[in-house]
């Protein structure tokens, strides 16, 4: 049976936000937008520290009152530091993968792996949001401020051949190791691969194999993280055809081990 992709961020998990000091409000988009945005976020602390975002496929907008940084598709662990005055709070936006080029209309593969100002994307609209959000008092009202802006910007339809290529990829196998080739899913949709490739180039910023590599990480990190006992912590449960496989692809994009990015995140 297949299960819809969801992102993991060991980060908003206990273990995570207590590492790092943070405190967390979430929660879900709107029916309206939920194939647009996996989740609204807003974390809050004490103390300058920092908000570790592994590699996941997706892209997300970081606001803060000193301004708004757009994240890309991340290849490699990024870390975004908080400089935090007391009491300020973050507010984020995660969205899904493949609908940010109908939000900025850019190449997303020239923003893969940066954080980049956000008024460099949109000019000066987003600082006003950003007023507009800390004007609000509550996570509540800021996720519906957001929304209601979002709902005014998002006109085009995604790319028919690149949603059906996500999905292909989005609805995930039971085992990592069974998701399809690169080559099998552009049969799948009618192009050719290196047409498949640009695609997604364009409007997630990595690769088709890229991404594909990136979702089977996912999936296993959170199952990494969901296991109770450490001798299951490199095993076919994460879904490998084996070990040197599975710890090569974490290094890759996690920069660890599975034990130690595990490790990371204990207190």
């Amino acid at each position: 049976m297949s299960t819809l992709y969801k992102p993991f961020q060991p980060t908003l998990t206990l273990a995570g936000l207590t590492k790092f000091g943070l405190a967390l409000n979430i929660c879900a988009s709107s029916p309206g937008l939920k194939n647009t945005v996996s989740a609204f976020v807003q974390v809050s602390t004490q103390q300058a520290t920092l908000y570790r975002v592994l590699p996941d496929g997706t892209q997300a907008i970081y606001l803060s009152k000193s301004g708004a940084l757009f994240s890309g598709a991340q290849i490699k662990v990024c870390d975004v530091p908080m400089y935090m005055y007391a009491d300020e709070e973050y507010f984020g936006v995660w969205f899904c993968p493949g609908v940010l080029r109908r939000l900025f209309n850019i190449d997303l593969s020239e923003v893969a792996g940066q954080l980049v100002p956000a008024d460099d994307l949109l000019n000066s609209e987003l600082q006003r949001l950003t007023y507009q959000v800390y004007d609000k008092a509550t996570f509540a009202e800021r996720v519906t401020l957001f929304e209601s802006w979002l709902m005014t910007r998002f006109h085009q339809v995604l790319n028919p051949k690149l949603e059906h290529a996500l999905s292909l990829i989005l609805y995930l196998p039971e085992r990592p190791s069974t998701f399809e080739k690169v080559s099998i899913i552009a049969e799948k949709i009618g192009v050719t691969s290196r047409h498949l490739n640009r695609l997604f180039l364009q409007n997630i910023g990595l690769n088709t194999k890229q991404f594909i590599n990136v979702i089977r990480a996912q999936q296993a990190c959170r199952t990494l993280f969901n296991q109770s006992k450490a001798k299951h912590l490199i095993d076919n449960e994460l879904g490998y055809y084996d070990q040197a496989h599975c710890i090569n692809e974490f290094k890759t994009y996690f920069g660890a081990t599975p034990i130690n990015l595990v490790n990371q995140y204990t207190v």
